[in-house]
């Protein structure tokens, strides 16, 4: 029986906001078990704490075959995805930086400023929110209004660091911003070794407050 390290899973680790839904239902298309911010509640604790063991095995006891946003670009998981998993591929999903600040903030700012109170991480079985990351990731920034330099200095070193990490491994790493030159199934297709579907590609513009 195949070790289920040795499988072929796919990662996904633009940031949210940046077509991660897209993504997600282009898999679904190819007729890849994809799941889109799997983990979630599961796992951002587990980031905190640099609990890297918990990605791998809710990787290899998940249905899925395919993973996306929250918490899978979070800044280092994709180092530890490598090592875990030396047959997976990753796409880097990027964006203009001014779009992706906006979007970010229409989605996140009320949702993070509601919970500002969350100044712990909570336990790992209990993480209902995760709004207390933020600081974390973004420098001690919890709102994104005033701090736009900061996140987008982040947004922009994440995505350096794993074009970086993948430099001298190209058929490991796709990167694709849609709004510029993805549009369509051949990149895509050809990276993942798949038939193009017979389906209009499958734009999502999900305009959703965050648990609404």
């Amino acid at each position: 029986m195949e070790s289920p390290y040795n499988r072929e899973y796919i990662f996904c680790l633009g940031w949210n906001r940046t077509g991660t839904r897209t993504f997600d239902q282009c898999l679904r298309l190819f007729n890849i078990k994809s799941a889109h911010w799997p983990g979630v509640k599961h796992l951002c604790a587990a980031w905190a704490e640099k609990n890297w063991s918990r990605f791998k095995h809710f990787v290899v006891t998940s249905p899925f075959d395919a993973f996306s946003d929250a918490p899978w670009c979070f800044p280092e998981v994709y180092r530890h995805l490598d090592d875990f998993f030396p047959n997976a591929k990753f796409v880097l999903t990027i964006r203009d930086e001014d779009k992706w600040i906006s979007s970010y903030k229409n989605l996140y700012e009320r949702h993070v400023e509601n919970h500002s109170n969350l100044t712990e991480i909570p336990l790992i079985s209990n993480t209902e929110e995760y709004g207390w990351i933020h600081p974390i990731i973004f420098e001690g920034c919890r709102i994104i209004t005033g701090n736009e330099k900061i996140y987008k200095r982040i947004f922009n070193k994440h995505n350096d660091e794993v074009i970086s990490h993948f430099q001298h491994r190209p058929e490991k790493l796709l990167v694709i911003d849609w709004e510029k030159n993805g549009s369509s199934w051949d990149t895509l297709a050809a990276f993942l070794e798949k038939d193009i579907p017979e389906q209009n590609f499958p734009w999502v513009k999900d305009k959703r407050k965050i648990y609404e």
